[in-house]
């Protein structure tokens, strides 16, 4: 499944926090049950997204859980849309 985690950090947390934090995530934090399938900043930083993919919705909470004293998430499981069989449904819906 997969899940779009929004991101700002916490009120007065500086890059060189976050940073520190991220070079230990890839060897200890990370729960192994979850796939990085995108992140992206926003433009002019402190926040952004990712989204994540894992059959196991407890290992969200275990991977995000060590950063939340420096950001603060907002997770939502979210399907994937193939665009020509939503217009394909919508063609036999309007008997185009």
């Amino acid at each position: 499944m997969l899940y779009l985690c929004s991101y700002t950090w916490q009120p007065g947390v500086s890059m060189n926090a976050v940073a520190e934090r991220m070079m230990h995530a890839h060897s200890s934090l990370i729960d192994p049950a979850v796939t990085v399938r995108g992140w992206y900043d926003l433009v002019g930083g402190g926040a952004g997204l990712m989204i994540l993919e894992t059959d196991d919705p407890a290992a969200i909470a275990r991977t995000l859980t060590p950063f939340m004293d420096l950001i603060s998430y907002d997770v939502r499981a979210v399907t994937e849309t193939n665009l020509d069989d939503l217009r394909h449904a919508a063609q036999q819906r309007t008997g185009s």
